[in-house]
């Protein structure tokens, strides 16, 4: 499933909620495709949302490899 069909918005970031901690992690994001090469990504998330294109939410590795992340739904 794809991060905004599971109700995932990366520009409002991610929720910490910790009994001593509650804060919201932002994520670095951008409308043009990230590039490891030229700036330091290693181990981060990423929101990507190009113009007319479905936004995504990506990892970069500590290789400098992007992958992108996708939401499966899961009954516990």
């Amino acid at each position: 499933m794809k991060p905004t069909e599971a109700g995932f918005d990366g520009e409002k970031g991610l929720n910490l909620n910790f009994p001593s901690l509650k804060a919201v992690y932002k994520l670095r994001r951008g409308k043009k495709p990230p590039e490891p090469d030229k700036h330091n990504l290693k181990n981060q998330l990423l929101w990507y949302y190009p113009e007319g294109s479905e936004a995504k939410l990506l990892y970069c590795n500590n290789n400098n490899e992007l992958f992108e992340l996708e939401f499966i739904p899961v009954m516990l």
